[in-house]
């Protein structure tokens, strides 16, 4: 799992990968996310004024595994976004604070909508 804050570099050494890897995948998501946002923007009247103001952070996450493990792994990355969100809701514009888990990766017999089905309401 990828989080906002890190660099390159830790990226690049935590995957075994190289630092010019890790921008090339990062520079296809930023395509990825942006037709995301275009989409998602019609039915959340949130994302917009919270990308504007540069408070929508990404949690990356590489699906690896059976079905119900990934569902599991996921719902963690959730609860680790709300705790993460939750100090920050008191401060100013925090309602606009928004956290977004972008799923990579195959899972098979699931769907990414089936993965993230589980009620989110609930963090």
């Amino acid at each position: 799992m990828l989080r906002h804050d890190q660099r390159l570099a830790d990226m690049a050494g935590g995957n075994s990968v190289s630092e010019s890897t890790v921008r090339r995948w990062r520079d296809e998501l930023i395509g990825l996310l942006a037709a995301y946002v275009r989409q998602m923007t019609a039915h959340c009247p949130y994302l917009a004024p919270s990308l504007q103001q540069g408070l929508t952070t990404w949690t990356v996450f590489q699906a690896d595994g059976e079905p119900a493990v990934v569902e599991a792994e996921l719902f963690h990355a959730g609860v680790q976004a709300a705790e993460w969100l939750r100090p920050l809701l008191n401060r100013p514009h925090g309602g606009l604070r928004c956290e977004n888990i972008v799923l990579l990766g195959e899972v098979p017999g699931a769907a990414h909508r089936d993965l993230l089905a589980w009620p989110h309401w609930v963090l």
